[in-house]
């Protein structure tokens, strides 16, 4: 990660800049509103423009979410199945798009239920 990077937490809302690194294991990146915050590198996603400019636009919508995430998960599979070695990044990425769909989906449910 580098300065100026836009970086995301893998299961939180929210986009942050990197402002610096401030050790081996930590960057200091801030807020769109300025405000200044420690993280881990290992939590974080660097994003490129196009994927924050779909993230943005895609903000509250649920339903197209969950269909983008089962789509990663099924293209993620698929290199995983062709590219016959072991990545524990791949591995771990997998394991975070499924969580997020079962987000999704109880949030889904949630919802359903508070209609009724």
């Amino acid at each position: 990660m580098k300065q100026g990077d836009r970086v995301k937490i893998s299961d939180e809302k929210g986009i942050y800049t990197v402002i610096r690194s401030i050790s081996p294991k930590k960057v200091l990146v801030t807020t769109d509103d300025g405000l200044e915050i420690p993280l881990l590198k290992e939590g974080l996603i660097v994003i490129s423009k196009e994927n924050e400019e779909l993230y943005h636009a895609s903000s509250g919508k649920k339903k197209e979410s969950l269909e983008f995430y089962e789509k990663s998960v099924l293209l993620l599979e698929f290199v995983i199945k062709e590219s016959r070695t072991y990545s524990p990044d791949r591995e771990n990425h997998l394991l975070n798009l499924r969580e997020k769909i079962g987000t999704l989906h109880r949030d889904a449910d949630t919802s359903m239920a508070k209609r009724c």
